[in-house]
């Protein structure tokens, strides 16, 4: 059987202090819902008081980019603009042999 501490302090209406073994945290927010940020990560929360059904899920962040992980940009131009100046040109080519006059 693990030992545990945790200890919540109320700093002002809606805001609380949570200090446990291994972590700490804020919480912002009322009975019911609230959001946590702390240094196990953040976190949103809602309940039904009373009822016993809650949700909570982890707000995952992106890690900051390294040289390494940023992507190589491609200065090529894009194909699709390429095709559509070329059905453009091909448009203009048919309707000028059509409309010159002979």
């Amino acid at each position: 059987m693990g030992l545990r501490f945790r200890k919540t302090f109320s700093i002002i209406p809606g805001v609380k202090l949570n200090i446990g073994k291994k972590s700490a945290s804020v919480r912002v927010g009322v009975k019911g819902f609230g959001y946590t940020t702390g240094t196990a990560g953040k976190t949103i929360s809602a309940s039904l008081p009373g009822t016993g059904l809650s949700f909570s899920r982890k707000i995952k962040e992106n890690p900051p980019m390294t040289p390494a992980a940023v992507p190589i940009l491609d200065v090529r131009p894009r194909r699709r603009w390429f095709l559509l100046v070329i059905v453009y040109v091909v448009a203009g080519l048919i309707w000028w042999t059509i409309l010159q006059p002979k």
